[in-house]
């Protein structure tokens, strides 16, 4: 939920949020401000305010409501189209009766 994810160049003695504006910050309509996960090079999640070491991911959730939504509306507009149809052409061809 930042505005260009992607990698980023090392610089030393940084901490997240350095990177997380390198990326162009957070996304306001994806995240609230808060929550960010750090892992290192072995995926084991490391403290929020660490200095940033090589090969360390830092990830920006979407926790914002509108944002979860968003991600299942194009499945949930198939199913009520499909939904939808299926009972127009079941009422045409007298198939409810």
């Amino acid at each position: 939920a930042v505005t260009t994810p992607g990698r980023y160049p090392y610089v030393p003695d940084r901490q997240a949020e350095y990177y997380i504006n390198l990326a162009g910050g957070r996304d306001g309509l994806n995240n609230n401000g808060r929550g960010v996960t750090i892992t290192d090079m072995h995926s084991k999640k490391v403290k929020d305010n660490v200095v940033i070491e090589t090969e360390m991911m830092i990830t920006v959730p979407k926790n914002r409501v509108t944002a979860v939504i968003g991600e299942y509306t194009p499945l949930i507009t198939t199913i009520l189209t499909l939904i939808s149809t299926t009972l127009s052409i079941l009422a045409v061809t007298g198939a409810l009766n």
